[in-house]
């Protein structure tokens, strides 16, 4: 009697590891991209406070106050995208090599201080909203959003760097960057919100022109940190 040879199993062929992070790439460049629209300068401050404004009956002084408020809400969005692509990214490339254990631990860090810490440290707000909380307490609400803004850029500085020191110590365990990610917080950005208050209320509001000044300029003064360590990133995951 002759026996039937049982077809073998055919072994499940490996998919490469640049198959399965394309799509986390592919992320990563569209929130890095987004920032030519996003991450642009203003008018110069001067030009737009002492000319501008007057000239257009102080119109544009709302304008300007929309523009502070929307270029937070954008960087806000696109770091969230951002943050959330390279988690993405991390995490497929740690299961693609098994190494998952081994960055488990800096894979929840990276959620914890960046995306999560995003949505508790930085509000994003609707700014006809607070202008309309604004005209209803006769200007109060706004001391509000100047303690928001006041703080925003220098939040979003602690938050990049805690994110890029655990994204640098996942990817020495993977062997995907020798050196790490340096971020430098620029300790000028922190201002004390209720010390700055005093010193406009005393200098009749001289100080609080020096103020604006800081709050309008402080993204155009950082967005180049926060580029150079994306290029990097962004230029490692292409290469993996």
């Amino acid at each position: 009697m002759e026996t039937v040879e049982q077809p073998q199993a055919l072994a499940p062929v490996p998919i490469p590891v640049q198959a399965l992070v394309m799509p986390s790439v592919m992320s990563l460049e569209r929130s890095v991209k987004a920032r030519r629209d996003q991450d642009v300068p203003l008018m110069n401050w001067w030009l737009a406070t002492l000319i501008v404004t007057p000239v257009t009956l102080y119109i544009y002084g709302i304008v300007i106050w929309f523009k502070l408020m929307g270029r937070v809400n954008a960087f806000h969005l696109r770091r969230r995208q951002y943050y959330g692509a390279v988690i993405d990214f991390t995490a497929k490339y740690a299961d693609a090599e098994g190494k998952s254990g081994e960055v488990q631990e800096e894979l929840r860090r990276m959620k914890l201080d960046g995306v999560q810490a995003l949505e508790t440290n930085v509000a994003v707000t609707n700014p006809w909203v607070q202008l309309l909380l604004c005209i209803v307490t006769v200007g109060i609400w706004g001391l509000v959003v100047m303690y928001r803004l006041n703080k925003a850029w220098y939040t979003f500085e602690t938050i990049e760097q805690a994110f890029d020191d655990n994204l640098s110590q996942a990817w020495a365990k993977l062997g995907l960057a020798k050196y790490p990610l340096a971020f430098n917080v620029d300790a000028r950005k922190k201002r004390g919100f209720g010390l700055y208050l005093l010193l406009s209320v005393v200098t009749f509001g001289i100080w609080g022109i020096v103020w604006n000044y800081k709050i309008y300029t402080d993204p155009d003064n950082i967005y180049s940190e926060f580029h150079g360590v994306e290029d990097v990133v962004l230029q490692t995951a292409r290469a993996a």
